[in-house]
């Protein structure tokens, strides 16, 4: 057998699919389609020069043998400085936004900081009206002496044996 016993045992009908196997089937299909398709074009414009140079056939045109060769205007054109002045409108926004808190409660009296401008640490952005402001501490004064009151109540009640034990703590 020789040297093809090396691989595998061929049959009759593998040295034939072997030998029938041209260079076209070792190409791969789409290489194939590319030159056929590049043979086609080169085909078709190697044609398309020879007729129109005239040496195949009477292709020429007579009609455009006949025309006159067009005028080109040419103008000679030398670098200047140009001054560009571009004006937009619209509008921008901040690349970074900050939130705005109060620390107390109370009404606004005024607003120094415009929205929209620029401020630094410490700049006053708006003013409280400080009646609103000794309200509110007024009435939270007002709930701690209510609420000291109802503790030392419930610690009385407790040790006189009236209330929860839970109720003290």
């Amino acid at each position: 057998m020789g040297q093809r016993d090396v691989g595998k045992m061929m049959t009759d009908n593998d040295m034939e699919t072997e030998q029938k196997s041209g260079f076209f089937q070792k190409i791969p299909g789409s290489y194939l389609a590319a030159l056929i398709i590049s043979g086609a074009v080169v085909l078709y414009f190697g044609i398309g020069t020879l007729t129109a140079n005239g040496k195949i056939g009477a292709a020429s045109n007579s009609v455009t043998d006949q025309r006159p060769p067009f005028t080109v205007l040419a103008h000679a054109v030398a670098p200047a400085p140009k001054a560009i002045e571009v004006s937009f409108s619209g509008r921008t926004e901040a690349g970074r936004r900050g939130t705005v808190r109060a620390e107390t409660a109370g009404q606004v009296l005024t607003i120094p900081a415009q929205e929209g401008t620029s401020v630094r640490q410490g700049d006053v952005l708006c003013r409280l009206d400080p009646d609103s402001r000794n309200a509110i501490v007024a009435e939270a004064r007002a709930a701690f002496v209510k609420a000291d009151t109802d503790y030392n109540a419930t610690v009385k009640l407790f040790e006189e044996g009236f209330a929860a034990d839970a109720a003290v703590k």
